[in-house]
């Protein structure tokens, strides 16, 4: 299995990917030898200016990568690249608004074809890889943070605020191309802890939150759906974690220990 978004590392003028195997993942955070990675040549990284890039989705191989171009045009676009056999897609312009706050790309089974959703101040649009045309498919009121759904139960999930402040997972059915709506553990919510990332654990959906005295603390639903199947599972007291801006959880290992991206 590759880690590409896993381990990615800053130069002067462009983002550096590495892939790892998951059997040399362990070595290569004990280590830091990067001798147990391997670095990607992507598409457009021979570009002159300097070029961020992030990944914003997977899905059977694929990679949804999101571009910022350090250029007089600060263009922004996206991209779909194999990374096996190298070949890309960049996707073009939506004819109804070209910017997103939100990104989810995955596949649809009913109708054979992958599909890149986006949304931008409640317009959502889905891009068909198999027809290469735009739609837009209704709107959405609520905010999420541009980053990589979590696929669980076969739909992708994002922590998501409302309007009024209130906090809740959105889920996505990439067929249906419908939202809807589940509850996070009564506890942080009645506490008014700080939601700090969504992720997934043990194949169960998992929150990170942000509690009392200096610890953050992992919620697992058991039961998919169903509120009060939240359960706490781990108790965080290490303040490089409780304090981080920015965390995603990105790996589980069998051990019982758990590898997040800090910023």
């Amino acid at each position: 299995m590759l880690m590409g978004q896993d381990y990615q590392i800053q130069n002067d003028n462009h983002t550096v990917f590495r892939s790892v195997s998951n059997h040399s993942l362990k070595s290569l955070l004990s280590t830091r030898d990067l001798y147990h990675s391997v670095k990607m040549d992507y598409p457009f990284n021979s570009m002159k200016c300097r070029l961020w890039v992030e990944i914003l989705g997977s899905c059977d191989g694929l990679l949804c990568l999101w571009f910022q171009v350090d250029d007089d045009d600060g263009r922004i676009f996206l991209c779909l690249w194999n990374p096996a056999t190298k070949e890309h897609k960049q996707i073009p312009k939506s004819p109804y608004n070209d910017e997103f706050d939100m990104v989810a790309f995955g596949y649809d089974a009913k109708s054979d074809d992958y599909k890149l959703l986006t949304r931008y101040c409640k317009i959502v649009q889905v891009y068909s890889l198999r027809l290469t045309s735009w739609r837009r498919i209704g709107d959405v009121d609520f905010y999420i943070t541009l980053e990589a759904g979590e696929l669980v139960n076969g739909e992708l999930h994002w922590l998501a605020e409302a309007r009024s402040s209130s906090h809740f997972v959105v889920s996505l059915d990439i067929s249906e191309e419908t939202f809807k709506e589940i509850q996070l553990p009564k506890g942080p919510l009645v506490n008014k802890h700080r939601f700090m990332t969504l992720g997934v654990l043990e194949g169960c959906m998992c929150v990170l939150v942000r509690g009392i005295n200096a610890r953050a603390e992992v919620w697992v639903v058991e039961d998919y759906g169903v509120q009060d199947s939240w359960t706490k599972r781990y108790v965080i007291n290490d303040e490089l974690i409780v304090k981080a801006s920015s965390l995603k959880l990105i790996w589980s290992f069998k051990s019982g220990e758990i590898l997040f991206r800090i910023r």
